[in-house]
């Protein structure tokens, strides 16, 4: 056997050269030259092909491929992995950023509700007094009072 010679399996589990089985099945004899088993040739198994003559080169380059790849797919992994443990190194500040953010909202919609309160108050006088000032300053101070941070 060569390079090139393809390498076929017999049913029996016994290995050959393809053209020597290819005699056997021309000339008739339809058994396994070692153990004498019946064949048929739909059960022969090719186990090797032909090599080219740059395989090694082909090989090597789609290894050399198969690295970059890995390598890409490892820096990529790396980034991923870094960026969920500082999100969860952060997560409590995200959290106190969003409780913030909701009690804004809500001390907001206070506000809302005492505007027109207050927007009364300034149509009636077209120079407010210091203590209607004083009154909207207070409302504000509270607002602040109220938000921990």
């Amino acid at each position: 056997m060569t390079n090139d010679t393809a390498i076929v399996a017999l049913p029996c589990g016994h290995c050959f050269g393809e053209q020597c089985i290819e005699e056997c099945l021309v000339s008739g004899v339809r058994k396994c030259p070692l153990c004498q088993k019946s064949f048929r040739s739909s059960q022969v198994f090719q186990l090797y092909l032909p090599l080219e003559e740059d395989c090694e080169r082909s090989y090597k380059q789609k290894y050399d491929e198969l690295a970059k790849k890995t390598g890409d797919l490892t820096n990529h992994y790396q980034v991923l992995k870094d960026l969920c443990d500082m999100t969860a190194s952060n997560a409590p500040i995200i959290s106190r950023v969003n409780d913030l953010v909701n009690q804004l909202a809500i001390h907001q919609e206070e506000l809302k509700g005492g505007k027109a309160t207050i927007d009364k108050e300034s149509s009636q006088a077209v120079n407010p007094t210091p203590e209607s000032k004083q009154k909207k300053k207070g409302k504000l101070c509270k607002f602040f009072a109220g938000m921990k941070l």
